[in-house]
């Protein structure tokens, strides 16, 4: 992961992310043989700092994890396994961790379920460019496709362009279309083209 951080030019950082594993319990193909298990993850990056400070860093966000939740007493075996009441919560690294939610309840008493309970995945987007007069107000434009249909949640100006290209007394805007979870790549540009200007 800390890789594409990196490609991207962002140097340091600190990641969280609670996702599900899949671990297989009997041979064969068999689907319902796999069981869930919750997963906390942390991941700690920065090109500039050495493995023993990044350890440092991750040491204090898992600590700091476990006195929120009122563990106060782990044993470490095996050097990177946390264990309480010989339950195993969590698993380390020098540059993070990997913290077993279900067990993290079951040793809390279930007192922090922070589970999280709503859809991660967001709604699609699409640009529409359009040339529009230089008198022409793009805010204007904006809430005409808004209120184009009750499957679009927003729509504004990404950019302006008034160039060369552009015909003398016009300018081109980019506007952003946002819509609603659910609605289709396909039915988005069906929504758009009705609107008409697309």
């Amino acid at each position: 992961m800390a890789s594409n951080y990196y490609k991207n030019q962002m140097n340091s950082g600190v990641l969280f992310e609670i996702g599900l594993v899949y671990h297989k319990e009997s041979e064969g193909g068999d689907y319902e043989s796999y069981k869930e298990t919750r997963c906390l993850e942390c991941l700690t990056f920065d090109k500039a700092k050495t493995p023993k400070n990044l350890g440092v860093i991750t040491s204090t966000l898992f600590s700091g994890l476990l006195k929120e939740l009122g563990l106060t007493k782990p044993a470490f075996k095996n050097a990177n396994e946390v264990y309480v009441e010989n339950t195993l919560i969590a698993t380390l690294r020098y540059n993070g961790f990997t913290g077993f939610t279900a067990n993290l309840l079951q040793v809390t008493g279930g007192k922090r379920d922070a589970r999280v309970l709503f859809d991660l995945q967001s709604g699609i987007s699409l640009d529409t460019s359009l040339t529009v007069s230089q008198t022409e107000m793009a805010g204007a434009i904006c809430s005409e496709i808004a209120a184009s249909s009750d499957k679009i949640s927003e729509s504004f100006v990404v950019e302006e362009y008034t160039g060369e290209k552009v015909e003398k007394g016009k300018r081109t805007i980019l506007i952003r279309t946002y819509f609603t979870k659910g609605v289709t790549q396909k039915e988005a540009t069906k929504i758009l083209n009705k609107w008409g200007r697309s």
